[in-house]
C-alpha cells in the first residue's frame, strides 16, 4: 500500500485486503509483508500464543535479510536468527526490545481478552521506530490480531478435516463388508416381497445375547415391528434346527395384524444365527413357491454373515497381533514388564472413579493395552529421541482402518497431550483433545511415577498427589486429575513394577 498519507481507514482496508486471501498460509504471509511495510522495516517475525497463554513461539518470519558471501565461499556474515521462543508476560505492551537481530518493535495482537500473539517489527536502524511507522502499526493491531487468529483456526480446521476424511476413507474400505452385509440383506429382503407379493417382511440376525435382532425391514407397520417378539424362548415363532421356524403363539400374531407369515432359519449347529421371513396383512395371502424363494435368498444371506465373521477374525487376530507386540516391547527391560497391562489397570480405576459407560470402558482399556506400540518400528533406529516423538501418531496409524470403538485411535494418537496444549505430537488442547486421551495420559503419569519405572523408584501418594494438583489444569484435565485425587486419598495406588532394578 501506498505509505506516508494513510488514514486509519486505509489500513483497515489493506489489512482486511489480506484477510480475504484463501489460503490460511497467504494470509499469514500477506499479514507480514503488510505489517513491515506499515513499519517500514525490512523484517517482521509473527509469534503466536502457546497453549497455556505464557510463551509464545516463532511461527512466521517475513524478510530474509542480506548474506554476504566471501570470495571463498561460504557465508562471510550470517543474519542472527530470532528468539524461537517468548515469554507473553514481556511483551503486553508495545514497545521497542532488544533482540540478537537488534532493536525490534514489539506489538502485541489482542483479540478481547485473548492475546493472540505478538509482531515483531525491525531491526530499527535509529533504535527505535518512526512516528508513522508506529501509528500504523498501531492502528494495523486490532485487524491483524483477527486476521491471523482467523488463519490459524482455519488452518487448523482444514487439518483436522484432512484427517477426517483419510480416516474415513480408510476405515470405509475396511468395513466395507459389514456396511455390504446390511445393504445386501435390505435388497434381498425387498426382491423377496416382490417376488412373493407379500406385504413385507423382516431379516434378524443373531446378536451377542444368543437372541435375534431386526437387521433389515420392509413394508410392515410400526406397530407391528415394535411388538414383533423375537426372543428365544417366549418370542413369536419357535426355531427348530432342521425343523424349520413354526408359529408359537397365534393369538399374538393376530394382535399384531399378521394374516400369514413364512419364515426360513439360519443355523450354525444349534444356534439360529439369521431369520429371514415374509408377512401377509391385507388377507391376500403369499404366492405359492414362496418356501422355496425364501431358502434361496437364506442361503445368500449365510454367505454374506460367513463373510463379515471372515472380517471380524481378521481384526480380532489383528488387534491380538498389536497387543503382542505392545507385551513384547514391554518385555525388552526388566522395568518396563507389563507396562501396558498396568496401564490398562489404572486407566480402568480412573474411569470407574469418572463413572464412564462400560462401553467407553472397554475402548479406554484397548487403548491402554497398546498405547505405545508405535515405539516397535522405530525403537532400534539411531534417533530414538526423534521416535518418541512420532510414536503415537506412528501407534495410531496401526489401529485407525479398523473398526474399532470410537476414541480408541485418539487415546492411543493423544496420551502424550497436555490439556493447555503444550503436549506432543500435535499440541492438541482442551476440547481438541478427545476425552480417553485424557483419561490414558494422566493414567500412565501416575503408573511411571507412583508405580515406579524407567524414571525410578516410585513416589509417595503424597508426592504424586502434589503434583497431580500442581498439573491439574496445565498438563491434565481438571475432571480427570479430580477422579485419580480421590482414588489417592481413598487409599489406592497404582501397582508397583514387578521386576525392580538392581
Amino acid at each position: 500500500m501506498r505509505l506516508g498519507a494513510e488514514t486509519e481507514q486505509d489500513v483497515w482496508r489493506a489489512v482486511l485486503a489480506v484477510g480475504a486471501q484463501a489460503e490460511p498460509a497467504a494470509r499469514l504471509d500477506r499479514a507480514l509483508a503488510l505489517a513491515a511495510g506499515l513499519a517500514e522495516v525490512s523484517r517482521c517475525h509473527l509469534y503466536l500464543a502457546g497453549g497455556d497463554g505464557r510463551r509464545l513461539h516463532l511461527e512466521r518470519t517475513h524478510g530474509a535479510g542480506e548474506v554476504q558471501l566471501d570470495p571463498e565461499g561460504g557465508a562471510a556474515a550470517a543474519l542472527p536468527l530470532p528468539p524461537l521462543e517468548i515469554r507473553a508476560d514481556e511483551d503486553q505492551r508495545p514497545r521497542v526490545v532488544p533482540t540478537p537481530e537488534g532493536s525490534y518493535f514489539s506489538l502485541p495482537l489482542e483479540r478481547g481478552d485473548e492475546l493472540v500473539g505478538v509482531l515483531r517489527a525491525g531491526p530499527l536502524p535509529a533504535g527505535r521506530l518512526s512516528r508513522n511507522g508506529e501509528r500504523r502499526l498501531l492502528g494495523a493491531a486490532f485487524p491483524l490480531a483477527h486476521v491471523i487468529a482467523g488463519a490459524q483456526e482455519a488452518e487448523e480446521l482444514r487439518r483436522r478435516g484432512e484427517e477426517a476424511e483419510t480416516r474415513l476413507a480408510v476405515g470405509r474400505r475396511l468395513q466395507g463388508s459389514a456396511l455390504e452385509t446390511g445393504r445386501f440383506v435390505a435388497l434381498l429382503l425387498r426382491l423377496a416381497i416382490r417376488a412373493s407379493h407379500a406385504d413385507g417382511g423382516f431379516v434378524a440376525i443373531a446378536d451377542q445375547s444368543g437372541g435375534l435382532t431386526l437387521r433389515a425391514v420392509e413394508g410392515l407397520p410400526g406397530e407391528l415391528v415394535a411388538g414383533l417378539d423375537l426372543s428365544p424362548q417366549t418370542g413369536l415363532l419357535e426355531l427348530v434346527p432342521g425343523g424349520g421356524a413354526f408359529l408359537r403363539d397365534a393369538d399374538a400374531a393376530a394382535r399384531l395384524g399378521i394374516g400369514q407369515l413364512l419364515a426360513v432359519p439360519l443355523f450354525d449347529g444349534e444356534r439360529a444365527v439369521a431369520l429371514l421371513a415374509l408377512v401377509d396383512t391385507s388377507g391376500g395371502g403369499l404366492e405359492p413357491g414362496s418356501l422355496v424363494l425364501l431358502e434361496t435368498l437364506a442361503e445368500q444371506i449365510r454367505l454374506m454373515l460367513d463373510n463379515e465373521a471372515l472380517f471380524d477374525r481378521f481384526v480380532s487376530r489383528y488387534l491380538d497381533t498389536v497387543k503382542a507386540i505392545a507385551e513384547a516391547l514391554d518385555a525388552r527391560r526388566p522395568e518396563t514388564h507389563g507396562h501396558h497391562r498396568r496401564t490398562a489397570e489404572v486407566t480402568g480405576a480412573i474411569a470407574a472413579e469418572l463413572g464412564l459407560p462400560a462401553e467407553e470402558r472397554a475402548a479406554l482399556e484397548t487403548a491402554a493395552l497398546v498405547h505405545d506400540v508405535g515405539l516397535a518400528g522405530v525403537a532400534a533406529t539411531a534417533d530414538a529421541y526423534l521416535a518418541d516423538l512420532e510414536h503415537p501418531t506412528v501407534g495410531a496409524g496401526m489401529l485407525e482402518a479398523l473398526p474399532l470403538a470410537p476414541g480408541v485411535v485418539e487415546a492411543v494418537e493423544g496420551h502424550h497431550e497436555w490439556f493447555d496444549g503444550w503436549g506432543f505430537p500435535q499440541g492438541l488442547r482442551g476440547e481438541r483433545l478427545h476425552p480417553l486421551a485424557r483419561v490414558l495420559a494422566l493414567a500412565e503419569f501416575v503408573l511411571e511415577a507412583g508405580g515406579g519405572g524407567p524414571l525410578g523408584d516410585p513416589w509417595p501418594a503424597e508426592r504424586l498427589a502434589t503434583e497431580i494438583r500442581e498439573r491439574r489444569g496445565t498438563q491434565f484435565d481438571p475432571e480427570v486429575a479430580d477422579a485419580a485425587l480421590r482414588l489417592l486419598d481413598g487409599g489406592w495406588r497404582p501397582h508397583q513394577t514387578e521386576t525392580r532394578r538392581d
